[in-house]
């Protein structure tokens, strides 16, 4: 295999895995960050949700408090939002509220004491990812939010394929400028090389014109040299010979 091909072979697979790996740690890190921000913005609502649920019930005498449903008690001062459902659970684990029909089951209650009293989970469900958070409250009730995030991991699986796209991309480029570098480099080789065989066959006179000033430039200049001096040396011994 010649040296051009090596190169080529050696650099642009390097280049591809670095970019690759910068990449991937790259859309990853955003990830986490939205993520994480995806998280405390949820633990925020969801301790919102606890305050608004423990302000209204303070609020409520004990006989009105007997005569009014949880659901009654949660529409007073929360409306429903599509990407969000609540669940208010008693001491047990019971669901005393609950919106709609789908509920996500979790092991956050197992979790939760008395000095960490809220605590959430990732959970995967027909294809959707839900963050739930869960809390204990004063009024021993469990408040319980569940809100889709699927957009979060969509947008980074979508992230992955336009840089796979954009990898493959640039990698067609630079394996197309290095090859194209390589040429010029090798073509000066090459020219190097015909001269050296030209003067192992008794052409003295041949010199290599590369005007360059990297490695393969001084090389050419050491090979006219050696040139001048062998062809300085040859005549030397002509005329030696000659008389």
């Amino acid at each position: 295999m010649k040296l051009s091909w090596k190169l080529f072979f050696i650099t642009t697979p390097l280049f591809v895995l670095f970019l690759t790996l910068f990449g991937v740690w790259m859309i990853q890190d955003s990830f986490q960050n939205s993520l994480d921000r995806e998280i405390q913005r949820c633990m925020v609502e969801n301790q919102m949700f606890q305050n608004s649920y423990e302000l209204t019930r303070h609020s409520l005498s004990e006989d009105v408090l007997k005569q009014t449903s949880e659901k009654k008690l949660v529409e007073s001062f929360y409306q429903e939002q599509d990407d969000v459902t609540v669940c208010i659970l008693n001491e047990v684990g019971f669901p005393l509220y609950q919106e709609g029909n789908f509920r996500l089951e979790h092991h956050i209650l197992d979790s939760l004491d008395e000095e960490n009293n809220v605590g959430y989970e990732l959970i995967q469900r027909e294809g959707a990812v839900y963050l739930v958070v869960v809390c204990c409250t004063d009024s021993e009730r469990y408040i319980e939010t569940a809100k889709n995030i699927t957009a979060i991991y969509k947008s980074r699986t979508e992230m992955y394929s336009r840089y796979q796209t954009g990898v493959l991309f640039v990698a067609a480029l630079v394996g197309l400028v290095t090859l194209l570098a390589l040429f010029f480099v090798m073509r000066n080789m090459r020219k190097l090389s015909l001269a050296t065989r030209k003067f192992a066959d008794g052409q003295y006179n041949t010199r290599v014109k590369i005007k360059s000033s990297d490695e393969v430039g001084i090389l050419a200049n050491d090979f006219n040299w050696m040139a001048d001096c062998m062809n300085r040396q040859m005549n030397r011994l002509q005329n030696e010979v000659e008389r």
